[in-house]
């Protein structure tokens, strides 16, 4: 049976410049860094975790609200890039606040 959503090798990383003196260093953060998960029909995912972890930067890129660095997203077998391009309004999220317990929702 295929998995409703699966996520194979997701990274995310981000190129910076810090001020080091009077020279700007580059950088490049690793905010999410191989991510793999796998939700079948009828499964809840909560991802928890420190404040600054990356737990809504793998949301955002399991959407592609921001471009993932590399992986594969996968939404009942087909690859969710290409779903997107066809049929983005059907596809949503719902963050709450953390003071209300914050999840992210997919349908």
């Amino acid at each position: 049976m295929t998995a409703l959503l699966e996520v194979k090798g997701l990274k995310k990383h981000f190129r910076v410049v810090r001020q080091n003196g009077f020279r700007a260093v580059r950088e490049t953060v690793h905010a999410v860094d191989g991510v793999d998960l796998e939700v079948a029909t009828g499964e809840t995912l909560g991802i928890v975790g420190e404040s600054g972890c990356g737990k809504s930067t793998v949301g955002r890129t399991i959407l592609r609200l921001i471009e993932p660095t590399e992986g594969t997203v996968l939404w009942q077998g087909e690859r969710l890039d290409s779903l997107l391009n066809r049929y983005s309004p059907r596809f949503s999220a719902i963050i709450l606040v953390p003071a209300l317990g914050s999840a992210l929702f997919w349908w």
